[in-house]
């Protein structure tokens, strides 16, 4: 996981159940500050036939009024920057931050979000070996205030490449969302599965 400057402390927020960590620790996001739209990701190679279970927990203390989305361009720059950096040493990457672009209206969320609840989400983006772009989803934050949203994402792998899974806020306004423990598998074989949790805290 890449250091954030987005991490702080906020207990009520923080989902991460592990007596041996004690810190508290969340990502906090913003639509409406561009250095805050996007958080904690994880970028990972996939095999034809993988399942891909993805997971965060989310949390907002309610008052949401929805004023759109924001505008896509500064997202969708970071996005394109923030995978260029995930990518291993060696691998092509010149077409990633064009692919982002020309598919910008399915991997922004954009009007395609709830109005009813803060556009925040789950996000992954499917690649296949160079970095061409296969396929986008998300899972939108719940409007219920002061509770642990669980949000989750499955994805069939149908061609071998990268995925990039990552949360992010598109709410058009200065209301903040907190992520947590954002889980991805690793596959290893088909029979046997590794998890990875990415809890929020010092190192």
């Amino acid at each position: 996981m890449k250091k954030c400057e987005l991490r702080e402390t906020n207990a009520t927020a923080n989902y991460t159940i592990d007596p041996a960590t004690d810190e508290d620790q969340v990502i906090r996001t913003r639509g409406n500050d561009e250095a805050k739209q996007l958080g904690v990701a994880k970028l990972m190679q996939v095999t034809r036939g993988d399942v891909v279970d993805m997971q965060a927990f989310a949390y907002h203390f309610g008052g949401y009024s929805d004023n759109g989305a924001i505008n896509n361009t500064a997202l969708l720059a970071t996005l394109a920057s923030s995978i260029l950096g995930a990518v291993p040493p060696g691998l092509e990457t010149t077409g990633i931050a064009p692919t982002v672009n020309t598919n910008a209206a399915t991997i922004f969320v954009g009007s395609n979000g709830s109005t009813s609840a803060p556009r925040a989400y789950l996000n992954f983006i499917l690649f296949d070996s160079d970095f061409n772009y296969l396929d986008a989803g998300f899972y939108q934050v719940g409007s219920t205030a002061n509770t642990d949203h669980e949000l989750n994402l499955s994805k069939t792998i149908e061609k071998s490449g990268y995925i990039y899974v990552y949360v992010s806020n598109e709410s058009d306004n200065s209301f903040d969302v907190y992520f947590d423990d954002l889980r991805v598998p690793i596959p290893r074989a088909r029979c046997c599965k590794k998890i990875i949790t990415i809890p929020l805290v010092s190192t």
